[in-house]
């Protein structure tokens, strides 16, 4: 997202980061992230029952930029990730988040980040429980998402 910024191809007023750690992201990021206005919702926002899904996309304003990093997932569904997390989200909730952000009309970009195959089980590999443990995380992250595109009204 920062080259995005940088060649002024997206407004960081319009750009949300779902599920920085207080304690896993590079202090730089988060000050470049600030600096520009992007809205940054931290794990421990997001996990608090008064923060809703909602109020994250509607605080992010439209069109809006939702990219979820993976990196911001608990660590045991997601180990396939350059900064593996062991206090992140349960995947359930970021799924739901993935389906209002589709279903919200004020979204017009989705990305998932930070997916790093080298990092994860491999889905070749028999002696591991669940191979490919966080692509399977990324893909239910992205149908969930169409899932609630589907549920747009027509415009």
């Amino acid at each position: 997202f920062r080259a995005l910024i940088d060649a002024r191809h997206l407004d960081p007023r319009r750009f949300t980061v779902l599920g920085a750690g207080r304690f896993t992201n590079a202090r730089r990021h988060v000050e470049y992230l600030r600096s520009r206005s992007a809205s940054i919702v931290t794990i421990d926002e997001a996990l608090e029952a008064a923060r809703s899904a909602d109020a994250a996309l509607a605080r992010a304003g439209a069109p809006a930029f939702v990219s979820i990093d993976l990196d911001a997932i608990d660590g045991s569904h997601a180990p396939g990730v350059s900064a593996v997390n062991p206090m992140g989200f349960d995947p359930r909730s970021v799924c739901e988040f993935a389906r209002r952000a589709g279903a919200s009309a004020g979204v017009r970009h989705f990305d998932l980040v930070e997916l790093s195959p080298p990092h994860d089980e491999p889905p070749w590999d028999d002696t591991q429980r669940t191979p490919g443990r966080t692509a399977r995380v990324a893909a239910l992250l992205l149908l969930h998402f169409l899932s609630g595109l589907a549920e747009r009204p027509a415009p």
